[in-house]
């Protein structure tokens, strides 16, 4: 005969837990029970936009024991003091309750913490939350007892009072729990392989982006380069000028398309430089002096600073490329 005892159960936290990614989910553990009695545990899951591989899992204190009522098309099992459902597919819809007889022991006072948890897989990542009751229990309080349903886990229906109540089998879930697992590996290895894919991606464009630069920063340094300095826009040629003067020559061709510009360029050279056809030769010079010693140090600078190793003096008489020897001679030098 059942003992004449009530339990006042204080829940700490509320029956309803909100979920970071919307998932919520909503208990009707007894506010009072018996000790020796049992109740019907609802848990009813909002779950909007979530499907696939889920798990809901609630731990019992030492004293307390479930059977399956309502499993949704999950797998149950009550094993180490666990209560478990487990889907492969979560049901259709945005909501759906599960439940299970919850019987206390005779024995059992005090306070009673019920951990829980609901995780379940969104954008490829194990999400989970967990939640916490605790009941206290003790003797004196008056609680009428819930009308429990006893439920068959084999066929999932209803037994009837005055059945001799058969033994339950316990379900073996081994199987079940390896397909979740295998599900939740699956699921984190292929969000480690996407992630891995973004990095790659994105260390790709970096790439492709400091590349293009570099190419951009070469390309317009190049034809900076190239850009005709402004003293020597228009090549001039070095037979003019009156009387005797130097130049100092800095390149002879037979290339025809050479230009003042090209040399201007390659030596860094922004003076005026002129160009003309001399011996069978394109000869290109620079400057415009009355002495030699003064065409000699602009000579020196053009070869130790400008790179011009082969520049040497040249001179001129009334237009008429001399030798230096003959415009010293004509200078009385």
């Amino acid at each position: 005969m059942m003992r004449n005892l009530t339990l006042t159960i204080a829940a700490v936290l509320s029956g309803s837990f909100a979920f970071a990614q919307v998932a919520t989910v909503k208990t009707n553990l007894p506010a009072a029970a018996a000790p020796g009695s049992t109740h019907k545990v609802e848990l009813t899951v909002s779950k909007p936009g979530i499907t696939g591989f889920a798990k809901l899992q609630q731990e019992l204190p030492s004293g307390f024991n479930a059977t399956a009522v309502e499993t949704a098309n999950s797998t149950f099992s009550f094993k180490d003091k666990k209560v478990k459902y487990l889907w492969m597919a979560l049901p259709n819809g945005d909501e759906f309750t599960v439940s299970y007889n919850l019987t206390i022991d005779p024995s059992v006072s005090g306070t009673q913490v019920f951990d829980g948890a609901f995780s379940y897989i969104k954008d490829n990542e194990t999400q989970k939350f967990s939640f916490q009751e605790i009941i206290k229990v003790e003797v004196g309080a008056t609680q009428p007892e819930q009308e429990v349903t006893t439920v068959d886990p084999a066929t999932e229906k209803p037994v009837v009072k005055d059945e001799p109540k058969k033994e339950e089998p316990v379900a073996d879930n081994s199987q079940a729990e390896a397909d979740a697992k295998k599900a939740e590996e699956a699921a984190a290895k292929k969000a480690k392989e996407e992630a891995e894919k973004a990095k790659a991606a994105a260390d790709k464009k970096a790439a492709e982006e400091a590349k293009r630069k570099k190419e951009e920063e070469e390309r317009m340094k190049a034809e900076a380069k190239k850009e005709t300095p402004k003293k020597v826009e228009t090549a001039k040629s070095a037979n003019s000028g009156s009387g005797v003067i130097y130049r100092v020559q800095i390149a002879a061709t037979h290339n025809a398309n050479s230009t003042a510009n090209d040399f201007a360029s390659k030596y860094s050279i922004s003076d005026q430089v002129y160009k003309e056809d001399h011996e069978g030769w394109i000869k290109f010079t620079v400057g415009e002096f009355s002495s030699y010693t003064a065409a000699h140090t602009f000579r020196s600078s053009l070869r130790d600073n400008n790179g011009c190793e082969g520049a040497f003096v040249t001179a001129y008489n009334n237009g008429t490329r001399i030798s230096t020897r003959e415009a010293l001679d004509l200078q009385g030098q």
